[in-house]
């Protein structure tokens, strides 16, 4: 065969295949499936909260009331912290009594500042909703 053939038979197969209906419709529906994902993924990943009451447990840091008052400069959600409480070590009894209070619904959550093994300063999220990105990008940089 030469080429000249070749091109007219490959012409022929892709009218062939763009004519066909279901092409069309795919055509028209992938972007339009696609465009709808990118738009509905951080919608449905938003979190509702607008507010949090959180408390913190500072273990020997010293950070505490410095964290304290960078939570208070996140705009959304607005964070409220109701107690900061000081400690040696942050032991079972009070982290249970800050558990019991999340599970109560008194506080949303709390956080547990102690030094890791390195004694660099270590904190600790304790919540039944953890996904709020702006609240974990403040943790992450405080």
């Amino acid at each position: 065969m030469n080429p000249t053939q070749i091109a007219k038979i490959a012409r022929r197969e892709f009218l062939t295949r763009v004519r066909n209906r279901a092409f069309v419709v795919m055509t028209i529906m992938v972007p339009l499936v696609m465009g709808g994902y990118m738009l509905m993924v951080p919608l449905l990943t938003r979190s509702a909260t607008t507010e949090l009451r959180v408390a913190i447990i500072d273990a020997g840091t010293g950070i505490g009331p410095s964290f304290a008052e960078r939570l208070g400069e996140v705009e959304r959600p607005e964070i409220t912290v109701s107690e900061l409480v000081t400690v040696a070590a942050a032991d079972a009894a009070t982290r249970e009594r800050f558990s019991d209070e999340v599970r109560a619904e008194s506080i949303d959550a709390y956080f547990v500042m102690e030094r890791d093994d390195d004694g660099l300063p270590e904190t600790r999220y304790v919540a039944i909703e953890t996904g709020n990105p702006e609240l974990l990008r403040v943790v992450r940089a405080g």
